[in-house]
């Protein structure tokens, strides 16, 4: 399969592609001169504030106040910087940015995100053409090349570390014939997500795992969608409508604002007076940042209405937010919670049902406060007792009608559980359903997080009974196979394996359940084809969830 990363900055009817000056050869970078290493004493002396950084071709680097929207100093001209391609800003207070330097090489200039004083210059020894750039967890520095491979570089020396992915041949979906990446961020549970506007689809790469993740379609068809994305809060996806593929080189030039659900479908459509939005970033104080044509425009979120303008600067081609010592990417955790019933099944009246919820901490910073809630149905049972495994846990609010736990600081890798013992009631009618998904929210470094539990409902029964083993469920489907299950936690990471009829084990891509839990994914022939395997098994990385199927 075609795959390619086309970066562009479009002018009102025409296109500058990075790609067309990998051939040219730019002048060496100098980095500041020594005059410029001392910020204002204003800047310097706005302890905790945060600074917006931008890059375009015609001025450079430049470091702004989010407060004022004031220029605090230049971190390069523009002549050093062209051909200019990305900007980063990481955990490690460090803002990075990339240029096209000879043939296909480039060069990242590192800067203090707290000072603007430039740090060093890195010259990684590959082919990244014009990369984006991007800053994961830590230290951690990527780089996209004009390509499509994924290149991991020491933020320190330069040396590329290793390749992560090479899309520049094969792409993992086998339904996207000609794959083009427009634009690649780190975004929730700090997987790698590449937006193809043309094809209407994000592709997400975990690269701790060093796996591809069942791809999201965007629900847009009939839609022109723009060139960027950007993340809100809870995860959901927002893009900007390119209107000149929508009217044509005529305009006028009016994009729209889409959102969509991390699954896909779209929410609503915002109308604005964006021309031709060059990026978008989602930044402080809840507010979405777009680089238009002649200004940085603003918009409160989530109700998408305009806020003003940032900053009067034509032509920025990227933006993102640091300062102080605190990035707007700091290290998150993600809790994942898992409920288990006991009896599985079916529970008698009168009897007890035990649940118990197990915490995990599988992001890579650490939670301060984590709170489940559990649903309680009045007119089927009561709480008898909740304990904990550690002993800064608790019971936040009980009622009859729902309990809320709290549980204690978690480190990445860190599990906690609780028991929650309930009586069934004696006048609980027979074929009534206890149980639901437990809703789940947690403080820490960054922005916190929200989520829900896997579904483990029990039903009153005469007869106390454990539930049947749940399968997945295998058809065939466009020549390939459609696998679908229910069970796991929402949003979960799901590995798929193969137990051939040769008796191997054939590891297949990773996918994701659904906001409901719910696994459906399609297995293309050249991945795995009908009648060569004896079974699939589905794993629940977070849950723990095993399923076998057999064709």
């Amino acid at each position: 399969m075609k795959a390619s990363w086309h970066w562009k900055l479009t002018i009102l009817g025409s296109t500058i592609a990075c790609a067309a000056m990998m051939g040219m050869q730019a002048a060496q970078a100098t980095p500041p001169s020594s005059a410029a290493e001392t910020l204002a004493a204003q800047g310097a002396a706005a302890q905790g504030s945060e600074y917006a950084f931008t890059i375009d071709h015609e001025d450079g680097a430049g470091m702004y106040r989010v407060a004022t929207g004031k220029l605090v100093r230049n971190l390069m001209p523009g002549d050093d910087l062209r051909p200019t391609c990305s900007i980063a800003a990481g955990d490690d207070n460090v803002v990075s940015i990339a240029k096209a330097y000879s043939g296909s090489r480039a060069q990242i200039f590192r800067f203090n995100a707290s000072t603007g004083r430039y740090i060093t210059t890195l010259s990684p020894d590959a082919e990244l053409g014009c990369p984006k750039l991007l800053a994961g967890e830590g230290r951690t520095l990527y780089a996209l090349s004009t390509k499509l491979k994924l290149y991991q570089i020491d933020p320190k020396t330069g040396d590329v570390i290793g390749t992560l992915f090479d899309l520049s041949s094969a792409y993992p979906d086998p339904s996207t014939p000609s794959f083009t990446a427009s634009d690649v961020k780190i975004g929730p549970h700090g997987y790698i997500y590449l937006l193809d506007n043309l094809n209407k689809v994000i592709v997400r790469f975990d690269p701790r795992a060093k796996a591809f993740l069942s791809p999201v379609r965007l629900d847009a068809a009939g839609q022109a969608l723009g060139w960027e994305m950007a993340f809100a809060p809870d995860g959901s996806f927002i893009t900007i409508e390119d209107p000149v593929n929508r009217t044509g080189t005529s305009g006028p030039y009016k994009g729209k604002i889409f959102h969509f659900s991390t699954s896909g479908a779209l929410l609503r459509a915002v109308e604005t007076d964006i021309e031709l939005a060059n990026c978008i970033t989602y930044g402080p104080k809840d507010t979405l940042y777009v680089c238009d044509q002649h200004d940085i425009k603003r918009f409160s979120w989530p109700d998408g209405k305009p806020s003003g303008s940032f900053l009067k600067k034509d032509l920025t081609t990227d933006l993102v937010f640091a300062g102080h010592g605190k990035s707007r990417h700091h290290h998150r955790a993600t809790m994942g919670v898992v409920q288990r019933a006991q009896p599985s099944g079916a529970v008698r009246t009168g009897e007890q049902l035990t649940y118990t919820i197990v915490v995990r901490n599988h992001g890579q910073g650490s939670s301060q406060t984590t709170r489940a809630t559990l649903g309680l149905d009045p007119a089927l049972v009561q709480l008898l007792s909740a304990s904990f495994s550690r002993g800064d846990s608790w019971v936040r609010e009980a009622s009859a009608s729902q309990v809320t736990l709290s549980f204690g600081p978690m480190r990445p890798g860190d599990t906690l559980t609780a028991t929650v013992v309930l009586q069934v009631l004696p006048t609980a009618p027979v074929g009534a359903t206890i149980g639901g998904r437990l809703t789940t929210s947690w403080d820490d470094a960054a922005d916190g997080g929200a989520g829900q539990s896997n579904l483990a409902q029990v039903t009153v029964a005469e007869q106390a009974a454990s539930a049947p083993a749940a399968t997945l469920a295998i058809a065939t489907a466009d020549g390939g196979l459609r696998i679908r299950a229910q069970g796991f936690i929402p949003g979960e990471p799901v590995a798929l394996w193969a137990n051939t009829t040769g008796g191997a084990v054939a590891e297949l891509p990773r996918t994701a359940a659904d906001d409901e839990g719910a696994l459906d994914a399609t297995l293309a022939p050249a991945t795995l084809a009908p009648g060569s395997f004896a079974s699939l098994v589905a794993h629940g990385v977070w849950s723990g969830t095993e399923l076998v199927g057999a064709p």
